[in-house]
């Protein structure tokens, strides 16, 4: 009967202690939680990713809009320059018919 209390003693003495099962149970969990913060990470990078490309077409859209109207007031400009062009040559001939008429 020695015997077998002693055989039970080394199978209990082979067992995980209470450390033991703490410390197994503490890298799961750590590991658990790298493996989640590792995909949360991935998961960010998507969408700083994404938002990046979105911002650049948005940046790229808005340089095409705004050089449109600036092309747009280039041609206003330039037709509203030659329309009082126009009208200062109209009163420049006047004013050389209204000089005429007064010689």
């Amino acid at each position: 009967m020695a015997h077998g209390v002693e055989s039970m003693r080394a199978k209990i003495r082979q067992l995980p202690t209470m450390t033991d099962i703490e410390g197994i149970v503490n890298r799961s969990i750590r590991a658990a939680f790298a493996v989640q913060n590792a995909e949360i990470d991935r998961k960010l990078e998507q969408m700083d990713q994404k938002w990046d490309r979105k911002l650049e077409e948005m940046d790229q859209k808005w340089d095409r809009k705004l050089e449109q109207m600036d092309q747009k007031w280039d041609r206003r400009l330039e037709q509203m320059d030659q329309k009082w062009d126009r009208r200062l040559e109209q009163m420049d001939g006047r004013l050389e018919q209204m000089n005429g008429k007064l010689k």
